[in-house]
């Protein structure tokens, strides 16, 4: 009985801590209306940097992307960005179809990413409004 008590002890001073760390990191993050993203074309390697709002869809070649929420991270720690995407394709001749959604980070590009043929697609930043001279891409 005595280890059964230490060990919901324990697992209750887990859960605390694991709960006081989230509430701690999704605290000292800022939600931003613009994303800016990166667009790279494998085949010609030209790089593309495009803006979108949140929850608004912006066109890029057969792609249509969407972006439902950024963050970044307090200006005081080390550059972190990151945004929920929803990606959709429409290639030639084909219906469209949802090529990705998910959590994107602007610091680990790598880890969950677009699996395209032709395009790779990032996030670079969260920011408040799109720089002037820029635009969306339609």
């Amino acid at each position: 009985m005595a280890l059964m008590k230490k060990i919901l002890l324990v697992s209750i001073l887990i859960l605390t801590s694991v709960c006081i760390a989230h509430e701690s990191y999704a605290s000292a993050m800022i939600a931003k209306p613009v994303a800016e993203i990166q667009v790279v074309d494998k085949i010609t390697s030209h790089r593309f940097t495009i803006y979108a709002r949140i929850n608004e869809y912006v066109r890029f070649q057969t792609m249509k992307i969407s972006v439902k929420a950024c963050y970044i991270n307090n200006p005081t720690q080390v550059t972190e960005a990151e945004a929920y995407f929803v990606i959709l394709d429409h290639p030639r001749e084909h219906d469209e179809y949802k090529a990705f959604e998910g959590w994107m980070f602007a610091s680990t590009p790598s880890i969950v990413a677009l699996k395209h043929p032709v395009y790779d697609v990032t996030i670079i930043n969260c920011i408040d409004k799109i720089p002037k001279g820029d635009k969306i891409i339609e």
